[in-house]
């Protein structure tokens, strides 16, 4: 993604933002996902609970990569 890192954006999930201002974190929400779909990825891990609620709640069509927790991830991996 081309912000990463130490440039990377927030998907506006935590801090009560999502509750608070709903309409920024869908902005956020829908525009790191669409930052990410531009890569070509089919799969976005996250280590938040926060944004794997907040960027699940997009309504996915055919171009968003699948959203799942890093420790899912891990478990489907090894099989868990």
């Amino acid at each position: 993604m081309p912000r990463h890192g130490r440039w990377a954006w927030c998907c506006a999930g935590g801090a009560g933002i999502l509750e608070a201002f709903p309409d920024f974190a869908r902005w956020g929400r829908e525009d790191r996902l669409d930052e990410a779909s531009k890569t070509g990825a089919t799969l976005l891990l996250t280590t938040s609970t926060l944004c794997l609620r907040n960027l699940t709640a997009s309504n996915k069509n055919s171009s968003s990569p699948q959203i799942q927790g890093l420790l899912e991830f891990v478990a489907q991996t090894l099989r868990l």
